[in-house]
């Protein structure tokens, strides 16, 4: 089974804040495959790009040359199941109502993800995952937004 979903917004902006109108369009992909026995693969894609401007609760930006990627898989076989997942984001943003340099420097989010769950017995699954992901603000890698993690854990139910 492939599902297709496909979306856009085109709107005008006429207040005097900003400068860019609200225009972004995306489209995604998911594909579910199962076998005889039961096994099922899952991978989808989804991309995305556009402008708009970012309210922050504050101050507003104007957010222009955003593009996303993001895919994932997930295969499931009897008490196995492994997902995985990858995005990349990058954006230029300025002040609301200035007007982006020639030398403005990317907003950008790399993330990788990967777990693996294990049906120990009836009501116990074991979690083993991986989270790694690197931020960068105009153009300089944000260390408090940036690394990797690892999480090993079990749910109970009862």
């Amino acid at each position: 089974t492939i599902t297709v979903g496909v979306g856009f917004v085109e709107a005008s902006d006429s207040n005097s804040c900003t400068n860019v109108d609200h225009s972004v369009w995306n489209i995604g992909a998911v594909a579910v495959n199962e076998n005889d026995a039961g096994d099922k693969l899952t991978a989808g894609v989804g991309i995305g790009s556009g402008e708009f401007a970012y309210d922050q609760g504050g101050s507003i930006d104007d957010v222009a040359d955003w593009e996303a990627v993001e895919a994932g898989i997930s295969y499931v076989s009897g008490d196995l199941t492994f997902t995985a997942s990858f995005g990349d984001a990058t954006a230029k943003d300025t002040a609301a109502g200035t007007v982006a340099s020639a030398t403005e420097k990317e907003d950008s989010k790399e993330s990788l993800a990967m777990s693996i769950d294990y049906v120990v017995a009836d009501g116990v699954t074991t979690t083993l995952g991986y989270l790694s992901a690197e931020t960068a603000h105009e153009g300089t890698k944000q260390d408090s937004y940036s690394g990797s993690s690892w999480f090993v854990g079990t749910d109970l139910s009862f």
